[in-house]
């Protein structure tokens, strides 16, 4: 286990900035998209509650 940890260390030190920089930005995205659909679930379920 701790080989593991410390390849994906390594990997994780040789990833270049930009490549970190779009995974950053699609890490966004997609929360921002997880965050579109709980709110439209929040809404569904309002008017159920109705």
């Amino acid at each position: 286990m701790k080989h593991v940890a410390k390849k994906i260390s390594a990997e994780n030190k040789n990833t270049s900035l930009s490549s970190k920089v779009k995974l950053n930005k699609k890490l966004d995205a997609l929360k921002n998209i997880e965050s579109a659909k709980q709110e439209e679930v929040n809404k569904l379920t309002f008017n159920l509650n109705l």
